[in-house]
C-alpha cells in the first residue's frame, strides 16, 4: 500500500497538472486493483489451508500444482490481470500515457530519481511473478524430482551403448537437487510469467480510464467473490470428502 504514496505523492510536488493528474490516476488504480489482487488470492488459501508461501509450494509437492483445481484457473486470470494493472503495465498504463500525461506522474524526474520510479515497477512485476509461481505453479517443484533425484514413471530398466543401466529412479546428491529447483526451475517460471506478461503488453492497446475503473469495480470485484464461493463448494465437495 505504501506504494500509492511514490506515486501520489510524487506527482503533486513536481509542480505539473499532468505530473498531478498522472499521481492521481495511478493512486486511485492503485487502491482499486489491490482490493481484487487480495480477494483473487482467497481461493488459494482456502484450498491449502495456510497464509505462508513455503506451506503453500510444499502442499502443491504433495498433492497437485495449483493450476490443476478449478477454482484456481479463475484466481489464476483475475491475479494476473490485477497484477498488470496493480504495476500500471500496458493495458493499464493510463497513470503514464505519453500520449495524454507526457510521461505521467515522474515527468519532472530525471536520473537517479527517474530510476528509481522505472526499477521499482519492474521490480514489482518480478515480485508479482514470483508469487504467481509460488501460488499456482508449484513454487520450486519440478516434476519427477524427489529429494533423492529423479523418480520417473513406472518401474523398468534399460541398458544403453556408452551409457550402461538406465533405471526409472535415478539418484542425485541432494544438493543438487536444491540447485535444479531454485536456481534453476523457480526461476524458468519466473522468466516464463514474465515473457507472458510482455507477449500482452506488445499485444494489447491502452484502456480508456473508466474503462479500467469499471472492470475492476463491476467486472473483476465480482468474479473474485463469485470464486470464493465457488472455491468453498470444491473444498467441502472435493477435498474434504
Amino acid at each position: 500500500s505504501t506504494g500509492i504514496l511514490g506515486a501520489a505523492i510524487g506527482g503533486y510536488a513536481s509542480n505539473n497538472k499532468y505530473s498531478l493528474l498522472g499521481g492521481l490516476r495511478a493512486a486511485s488504480q492503485m487502491v482499486s486493483y489491490e482490493v481484487v489482487l487480495g480477494l483473487s488470492l482467497v481461493p488459494a488459501f482456502m484450498i491449502y489451508g495456510t497464509l505462508r508461501l513455503d506451506r503453500m509450494a510444499e502442499y502443491q509437492y504433495e498433492h497437485l500444482w495449483g493450476i490443476a483445481y478449478p477454482p484456481m484457473w479463475i484466481a489464476a486470470i483475475l491475479y494476473l490481470t490485477a497484477a498488470i494493472a496493480e504495476s500500471k503495465r500496458i493495458p493499464f498504463d493510463v497513470p503514464e500515457g505519453e500520449s495524454e500525461l507526457v510521461g505521467g506522474y515522474f515527468t519532472e524526474y530525471s536520473g537517479f530519481k527517474f530510476g528509481m520510479y522505472f526499477m521499482s515497477e519492474f521490480v514489482e512485476m518480478a515480485t508479482l511473478a514470483a508469487l504467481f509461481t509460488v501460488l499456482f505453479l508449484g513454487g520450486w517443484d519440478v516434476p519427477f524430482l524427489t529429494r533423492a533425484g529423479l523418480d520417473l514413471p513406472g518401474t523398468w530398466e534399460i541398458t544403453l551403448p556408452l551409457v550402461g543401466t538406465v533405471a526409472d529412479t535415478i539418484p542425485i546428491a541432494h544438493g543438487w537437487v536444491v540447485g535444479i529447483q531454485t536456481f534453476v526451475f523457480f526461476f524458468v517460471k519466473i522468466v516464463g510469467v514474465l515473457f507472458f506478461l510482455m507477449l500482452i503488453r506488445w499485444s494489447l492497446p491502452r484502456f480508456r480510464y473508466d474503462q479500467i475503473m469499471a472492470l475492476c469495480w463491476k467486472g473483476i470485484l465480482p468474479l473474485c467473490l463469485l470464486n470464493i464461493l465457488f472455491t468453498g463448494v470444491y473444498v467441502l465437495a472435493f477435498l474434504k470428502g
